[in-house]
């Protein structure tokens, strides 16, 4: 299986959380306002790319869609799925994690990636950077998430 878990971010998504890693790592989110959090709630869609070096450089482009339902004022659940617009990856990935959003910071605790990123005032867009853990066949490579843009619809 190419990807066991993506990083099941949050909005960050586009198509960012691509495949696993042995190591704990973290998505977080920041915004400047602390109601923000009260706005994530809902259906997302965005874009993402993502790269690495495999004898050649690869550049893959996804779109991402999701919906985020909150549980309680401060944890939520977030459902993703992905579709590949253009690159070698594979074609569509989809996964579910939970999140916590206090006092305009978003965590999300993930073994797939390490993506730091904000969150306008508004709690309606999104962008991050990092890295996540490709699998090719049996081996694992790192691969940098470019750019990765979220709104919520």
């Amino acid at each position: 299986m190419i990807v066991k878990q993506l990083a099941r971010f949050v909005l960050i998504p586009a198509g960012l959380f691509l495949l696993a890693t042995e190591a704990e790592a973290n998505i977080t989110m920041q915004t400047s306002s602390p109601t923000a959090c009260e706005h994530i709630a809902g259906h997302w869609v965005g874009t993402g790319t993502v790269s690495a070096v495999i004898i050649v450089k690869i550049n893959c482009k996804y779109h991402g869609e999701g919906e985020i339902s909150m549980i309680d004022d401060h944890t939520f659940n977030m459902s993703m799925a992905l579709s590949k617009e253009s690159g070698i990856c594979p074609d569509h990935e989809s996964f579910q994690l939970r999140g916590t959003c206090q006092n305009g910071s978003i965590t999300l605790k993930t073994e797939d990636a390490d993506l730091v990123g904000s969150l306008n005032e508004q709690g309606t867009a999104a962008d991050a950077h990092g890295t996540v853990v490709v699998r090719i066949g049996d081996k694992k490579v790192n691969a940098n998430v470019d750019s990765m843009h979220l709104e919520k619809r």
